[in-house]
């Protein structure tokens, strides 16, 4: 059985009712699936642990292994062993359990210790500090803001361009596309509101509508953008 089998033997496991098999399978996939197959990093942390979620609401002893394998993550973390995958890892379980905090606190004490290593996160870590609310810290390591909105702004345009379905604001991948860059874009302006910025957040916003040159992607995006962003 390959990791993907194993990781719908969990599912048809959860649905059967055997709960203890799917939890078997649900580990091992969370703690094999890259040895056989690196490309299954996106699905491991993404529908991977929201099988095990589901599992969870089910059979709590799931949540109970979940939350404890956090844990020993984060304690491998906090006892030098620096690794960016295994950062990534605590970032994405704790987003599941609603315990953003527990990772904003790791990424502080990295800051104040290991700073190289919390530069090398800082890509998993910005949303993560922006949910927590941690606004001084995730100005620190976010990229210089215009550069930064300029490249998120050519990557959604190239992007879109690259998607056959016509007509293109149809396409699964497009509402996608539209919704992560208005969730970075968001993000950022938070950020700079938050930290005294507010001019510039709002000179970022109204430049990068420009920079999104066709009117359906500009539409697209301004859907996802709360009134005051």
């Amino acid at each position: 059985m390959n990791a993907s089998e194993r990781l719908q033997a969990g599912r048809a496991a959860t649905y059967d009712g055997r709960y203890e098999d799917a939890l078997a399978h649900f580990l091992w996939y969370h703690d094999h699936a890259l040895s056989e197959d690196s490309s299954l990093a996106g699905v491991r942390l993404s529908f991977a642990l929201g099988y095990w979620e589901e599992l969870g609401e089910k059979y709590p002893a799931a949540m109970e292994v979940f939350r404890g394998r956090r844990d020993a993550k984060v304690a491998i973390l906090r006892a030098g062993q620096l690794d960016r995958g295994l950062f990534h890892d605590v970032e994405a379980m704790s987003e599941r359990l609603n315990e953003d905090e527990v990772t904003a606190e790791l990424f502080a004490m990295l800051h104040e210790r290991r700073p190289e290593f919390a530069h090398a996160c800082r890509r998993i870590a910005l949303p993560m500090l922006v949910r927590s609310r941690r606004y001084v810290l995730a100005r620190e390591y976010m990229p210089e803001p215009q550069a930064h909105v300029a490249r998120l702004t050519q990557e959604l345009i190239q992007d879109i361009e690259e998607i056959e379905q016509r007509p293109r604001t149809k396409a699964p991948r497009f509402r996608a596309f539209t919704h992560n860059f208005a969730q970075d874009l968001r993000d950022v302006l938070v950020v700079l509101r938050s930290t005294g910025s507010a001019k510039l957040a709002a000179q970022l916003q109204l430049e990068a509508l420009i920079l999104l040159k066709y009117k359906y992607i500009r539409n697209a995006v301004t859907k996802h953008l709360p009134s005051e962003a």
